[in-house]
């Protein structure tokens, strides 16, 4: 088997790769710490089609698949691209608008007999929620989200909220819809933080060189 990837493969990390040299610099996190989404940095994104890297072709995808996704997602995390992106790219073949970068969407793995609170990820953004149940996928609109409480985030670039009740919304998958979203976003998530993980190597690296 073989693993090298192919020139499209590479051809699309770099382009990726120069796009987030552009608008995402590490000059710049001291903007971007706001944790509010660049709403012309997300569109560009879209436009290059990151949100729609699982899409297949004939859906107006990549048609990349998950290796793709996998390239993408490295590279947006070795320049610590802010948002939610994970759940803009699994709501990208149920919201319209989600794959193009016009809609921000967040998410949640909710269980509504579950006591635990509701915590939104960059939820003043949000212009959908998609939620994962046992049952199926839902979409809440933003005009039905409930009201949120603003958490003190861990990470500057990852702003929580504190969401009441969650409305059901409308349901757009099934359970097995639900189970694949859940598998793929382990997917996308391994790869941010690879390629986090790198880049904080390489500049470890770079710092102890200089010294």
């Amino acid at each position: 088997m073989d693993f090298r990837l192919d020139e499209e493969q590479l051809e699309l990390r770099d382009t990726v790769r120069r796009l987030c040299a552009d608008r995402f610099t590490l000059t710049d996190l001291g903007r971007r710490e706001t944790g509010r989404v660049d709403r012309d940095a997300w569109r560009a994104l879209g436009a290059l089609g990151a949100f729609a890297v699982l899409l297949p072709a004939e859906s107006g995808g990549s048609g990349f698949g998950h290796v793709g996704a996998a390239l993408v997602f490295e590279q947006l995390g070795a320049h610590l691209v802010s948002g939610p992106l994970l759940w803009t790219t699994l709501a990208a073949r149920r919201i319209d608008g989600a794959a193009d970068g016009r809609r921000v969407v967040c998410g949640v793995e909710h269980d509504d007999a579950s006591p635990e609170p509701v915590l939104i990820e960059h939820a003043a953004d949000a212009d959908a929620l998609l939620v994962l149940r046992h049952d199926g996928v839902h979409v809440v609109a933003a005009g039905d989200l409930p009201e949120f409480a603003p958490l003190a985030p861990l990470d500057p670039l990852t702003p929580v909220a504190r969401a009441g009740a969650l409305p059901r919304g409308i349901q757009v998958g099934g359970a097995s819809d639900a189970a694949q979203a859940r598998l793929a976003g382990r997917l996308l998530a391994s790869a941010l933080l690879l390629g986090l993980s790198d880049a904080a190597l390489e500049a470890a690296r770079l710092w102890a060189l200089a010294r």
